[in-house]
């Protein structure tokens, strides 16, 4: 069996940019945990505990030295500042995506074998429910489903709520 980690990124036909690199330098922070748990973790069943938040998290810190890995800059203390907000907002609007997919999957398992139309109701429900408790309060704007956007949470299960544990690893001590 092969156990190495392959980098792949998307590259524009007029070379890499900023954007391409970006995402290439948070896809090798994937490969490095991909590295560890292949190589140097106890067998299968104790892999997946830390895995996925690990996974997530490692890419997150990586991709946040980007401009440190290409030499232009390493943050001053605003930048630092201005990091930790950047970093605290990202988690606030991820966390309810997570909550939105945990509440979907629960949803799922009461109601095995869901058509696509209620499903569709449902998440739409969910969504609005956790966005009337967290964020209507804040946004003074009720019934948004823009916590439903992530489509893919059904076919990818439950690894939205690994974001923001990923995002708050990033935070200095």
């Amino acid at each position: 069996m092969d156990n190495r980690a392959r980098l792949r990124t998307r590259v524009g036909p007029e070379g890499m940019d900023y954007k391409s690199f970006n995402i290439a330098v948070h896809e090798m922070g994937h490969n490095i945990e991909q590295t560890f748990s292949m190589n140097l973790v106890d067998p299968p069943p104790a892999r997946r505990c830390a895995e996925q938040r690990l996974y997530r998290t490692l890419a997150m810190m990586t991709q946040g030295h980007d401009l440190e890995v290409l030499g232009l800059a390493k943050p001053d203390a605003a930048s630092a500042a201005l990091a930790t907000l950047d970093t605290f907002w990202a988690t606030a609007e991820i966390s309810g995506v997570a909550l939105v997919d945990m509440g979907v999957w629960h949803w799922m398992y009461d109601h095995r074998r869901p058509r696509p139309p209620k499903l569709k109701v449902a998440t739409l429900g969910i969504a609005r429910e956790v966005w009337n408790r967290h964020y209507a309060p804040v946004i003074h704007q009720r019934d948004a489903t823009l916590l439903a956007i992530y489509s893919h949470m059904i076919s990818d299960m439950l690894y939205l709520p690994d974001y923001p544990i990923g995002h708050l690893h990033q935070l200095p001590n």
